[in-house]
């Protein structure tokens, strides 16, 4: 099974659309099936991977794939480096 994804990105300066393909590979490399895996990348161990349904449930970018817990490793990054951002935003309003 091959699969590939194409990703359509507005350019502003032209108005043109550019299409860019990612790879199967690229995909296989990216996906997690599963929250021992996916604790694994957020923690760097599955001993935590009771924690995965709960990040879940507040909105962490965590998908059901054939009943089980899914993620791409991009967007748990996305998400941690949103999150990191937020933070800092308000430690540096000093709330």
């Amino acid at each position: 099974m091959q699969w590939h994804i194409a990703i359509k990105m507005a350019i502003c300066d032209t108005g043109k659309e550019k299409e860019a393909v990612m790879a199967e590979s690229d995909i296989e490399d990216d996906l997690i099936m599963g929250n021992a895996p996916i604790s694994r990348c957020l923690f760097g161990t599955p001993a935590k991977r009771r924690l995965v349904p709960k990040l879940k449930e507040d909105g962490w970018p965590i998908f059901d794939v054939a009943g089980k817990n899914a993620a791409r490793r991009s967007g748990l990054w996305a998400e941690v480096a949103k999150r990191e951002r937020a933070a800092t935003a308000k430690v540096n309003r000093g709330s």
